[in-house]
């Protein structure tokens, strides 16, 4: 073998620790990769495929909420504070629609996205780089948090 031993130069070899995934369910603090801002998320609820890749991919897992009954409180408080949506406002889904409402519906949803690609790719072909700060359910309320500590 040359002589030498453990051929490493006497270093080990480093262990790879997985990055904790949005998966895991709520009260998780996140924050936006490559986001130079304080600013993080906290999750509320879990997170399924295919939003799941997307988030784990841009975002990272830092923490959690300690589990409390104040920490519960505060979770079903903030999980009801309106959140941006990309998706076109509709109608209750068990409110009464005809067919005829119903296929109306569709169609208008799918005049409605085909309409917000064509402004969002048009303001990103301007520079309008607004459009990076938005995302889906992002909150429309500032949340300040008062007072944090270590766990």
């Amino acid at each position: 073998d040359g002589g030498g031993g453990g051929g490493g130069g006497g270093r080990e070899a480093a262990a790879v620790v997985p990055r904790p995934s949005h998966s895991l369910g709520r009260g998780l603090l996140t924050h936006r990769s490559l986001d130079a801002l304080p600013a993080f998320g906290i999750t509320t609820r879990p997170v399924a495929e295919p939003d799941l890749s997307d988030l784990d991919a841009t975002s990272v897992v830092f923490g959690r909420i300690r589990p409390t009954t104040d920490s519960d409180a505060f979770l079903n408080i903030v999980v009801d504070l309106p959140t941006y949506s990309t998706d076109r406002p509709t109608t209750s889904a068990d409110a009464p629609r005809s067919e005829a409402e119903r296929a109306a519906e569709t169609a208008a949803a799918k005049v409605f996205a085909v309409q917000r690609e064509f402004f969002r790719g048009a303001a990103r072909t301007f520079g309008d780089t607004r459009l990076d700060k938005v995302y889906e359910g992002k909150l429309l309320r500032r949340v300040e948090v008062v007072k944090a500590g270590m766990l």
